[in-house]
């Protein structure tokens, strides 16, 4: 299966629930990431991040290298697949030029980021098959 043609949602779940354990990614196919995650020196169609997939809960935790390139970051910003959709949700990409702004005026390293689903991590703990059944508030 070609991961890189599905969602970053559906893909995860699909691998995920492909081999029934637990499973790393240590890195992604570039169409799975948000523009902010910093593409791979060596090899371009990935980028550095790594992710924990777990059964029936799908992406629980993840982590990567973030863009810190300015131009890098508007060119992936105006070149994302995303970008259509989310303006068609009523963002603006306007809404994003503090953050372009920053990187393009000041000396930014690389730096990380990472966060934990724990209601993700709940889901898989617990056993759910339904994701709501695990979240602290509902809708």
């Amino acid at each position: 299966m070609d991961f890189n043609t599905l969602s970053p949602t559906v893909a995860a779940a699909t691998l995920a629930s492909a081999t029934a354990s637990n499973c790393n990614l240590s890195t992604d196919p570039k169409r799975m990431a948000v523009i902010n995650v910093r593409n791979n020196d060596d090899d371009p169609r990935v980028v550095n991040s790594s992710d924990l997939l777990l059964p029936l809960s799908g992406k629980s935790t993840g982590s990567a290298e973030r863009e810190f390139d300015g131009a890098k970051l508007h060119h992936k910003l105006e070149t994302n697949s995303m970008l259509a959709g989310l303006i068609r949700q009523g963002m603006k990409i306007e809404y994003s030029e503090w953050y372009l702004n920053f990187h393009e005026q000041h000396d930014v390293k690389l730096h990380l980021g990472a966060g934990v689903g724990m209601a993700r991590v709940a889901q898989f703990i617990l056993g759910q098959t339904e994701y709501p059944r695990v979240r602290a508030l509902p809708d």
